[in-house]
């Protein structure tokens, strides 16, 4: 699996800060905003490129579900090609 580029991640991050900001409506990457939508499942999320940004939800029996339960702030920045790996963005 290829890994997503650092250039990338650095974009995801300010996604991260604002889908964890709760009265941010959008994440100003490379001078533009992208808003910051739902997914079905209730999680805040940001759409850039070819990347989804997302927060973790706090309703999976998972250890990432417990430590968002617990006030973590986790996100996760997922490509749209299956042979890049999903990245996790903590704080």
């Amino acid at each position: 699996m290829r890994q997503i580029p650092d250039a990338v991640k650095a974009k995801a991050r300010l996604a991260h800060e604002a889908i964890h900001n709760p009265s941010a409506t959008y994440a100003e990457i490379d001078n533009q905003n992208y808003p910051i939508t739902k997914h079905r499942n209730g999680c805040r999320m940001v759409k850039f490129g070819t990347y989804v940004v997302m927060e973790q939800n706090k309703l999976k029996n998972t250890e990432y579900g417990r430590r968002a339960r617990a006030g973590e702030h986790l996100s996760w920045v997922i490509p749209s090609d299956p042979n890049v790996s999903w990245y996790l963005i903590e704080g």
